[in-house]
């Protein structure tokens, strides 16, 4: 921050929604203007879905905060694609968007397809199954390890996911806790004694996997050490993993809670990846982004400073009535679903984006098969939108029965 921020006649503390669902206040407070100061934070909060993605396209006014920020390198790592900018990440950028994309992958979305049946088949005939756990997570996260190429291992999913969290924590507090970084790093240093015969393995014999192409890159850079590669694996199976994983089980949540939207899919299909997006647009799994402003500027007529940090709130982007008619609803039928801003929008633009929506598409093809129904399994155990910037519906405990079997009870 350079000296006091500017004057702003309104304020939001978005760490005080952390325990709450946010979008009444992001409404309330859209409609007394679309930048306010945040306290919290310490930063401008922007709610409008123009002025939110002009603030993601422009690259060079508003940077990645990361690689400015106290431990940005050591938990994203120096080269990761975060701290990555110009035409080093737009290579960096485009491989990946392609090592993710299924039409140039082509094993991708059968080895999704395999993995969701696995993990249905392994609940069969539980009456409550911890979705998140069970469904949610245990895809994306075996993904995870299988596109990085280390062995797809339950006990090892359960450990990288104790990291990931450690890394999630420190980016929810945007480099301002030491004791989570100091965290984090005990964390990275686990994972390099776990993955280090993996490592030299692929040095030896590279295969069509993640850490063979980041050792490729090593390659071209002679500070990169081995603790890089290790910041970098994790972050990679963190972005893939967690915000996916939610979007996930917000979608279960949604079909759960909705009869209509569930017997509608059921008999269309075909909506299926709309139904996705519009899980994203309306119940977003990442609420806000963080940039810093690199010169003076204006948000909205609100002038910014230099050095000052900018938090795009993509969920309240998402449910901007100026661009989505009926914005909080959920509509299988949408034109331009893929408008939203969950994936972020332009040179930054989420390289697992095509990934994730696999994903989220497979399971959901699953639990609306024609055999299944899905429900709540304790109705009156309501779960509730919980987080400050990665929200999920929690607890999820659901019943998978065959369609049959709802009839009959």
């Amino acid at each position: 921050m350079n000296g006091e921020a500017a004057p702003c006649p309104h304020g939001i503390t978005l760490r005080s929604l952390a325990a709450v669902e946010p979008y009444e206040t992001y409404r309330a407070a859209r409609e007394k203007g679309v930048v306010h100061w945040d306290s919290s934070l310490g930063g401008w909060v922007v709610l409008g879905f123009d002025e939110c993605s002009a603030v993601l396209k422009d690259d060079a006014t508003f940077v990645m905060a990361w690689r400015l920020l106290e431990g940005g390198d050591v938990a994203l790592g120096k080269y990761g694609i975060f701290n990555l900018a110009g035409a080093a990440h737009t290579q960096a950028h485009r491989e990946l968007l392609d090592f993710f994309n299924p039409r140039k992958n082509t094993g991708l979305r059968p080895a999704v397809r395999r993995l969701v049946r696995d993990s249905f088949e392994r609940v069969a005939g539980v009456d409550s199954i911890d979705f998140i756990h069970d469904i949610a997570q245990r895809v994306p996260g075996l993904m995870g390890l299988a596109f990085l190429g280390v062995p797809q291992d339950e006990s090892v999913l359960d450990r990288v996911h104790e990291a990931n969290t450690k890394l999630q924590v420190y980016m929810q507090g945007f480099g301002d806790d030491p004791a989570a970084l100091d965290a984090l790093r005990g964390a990275q240093a686990e994972l390099q004694a776990l993955w280090g015969p993996t490592f030299e393995a692929r040095r030896r014999a590279p295969q069509r996997d993640l850490i063979s192409k980041l050792l490729a890159m090593q390659s071209t850079l002679p500070d990169w050490e081995e603790s890089e590669l290790v910041r970098q694996c994790l972050f990679f199976f963190g972005a893939s993993f967690g915000n996916t994983a939610n979007a996930i089980a917000n979608a279960a949540y949604v079909l759960a809670t909705d009869e209509e939207i569930q017997q509608g899919l059921r008999a269309h299909p075909e909506h299926i990846p709309v139904f996705v997006e519009e899980v994203l647009r309306v119940w977003a799994s990442v609420q806000f982004r963080i940039r810093i402003a690199t010169r003076d500027t204006q948000i909205a007529g609100q002038p910014i400073r230099a050095g000052e940090r900018v938090i795009i709130v993509v969920g309240a982007a998402n449910r901007d009535e100026h661009q989505f008619r009926h914005a909080d609803q959920i509509d299988v039928e949408r034109s331009a679903s893929r408008r939203h801003l969950t994936f972020g929008v332009g040179t930054r633009y989420c390289v697992g984006a095509t990934l994730a929506r696999v994903e989220a598409e497979e399971v959901v093809s699953a639990l609306i098969s024609r055999e299944r129904r899905v429900s709540l399994a304790h109705p009156g155990e309501q779960p509730h939108f919980g987080g400050l910037n990665y929200r999920v519906w929690e607890p999820l405990r659901l019943r998978v029965s065959r369609v049959s079997e709802s009839a009959a009870s």
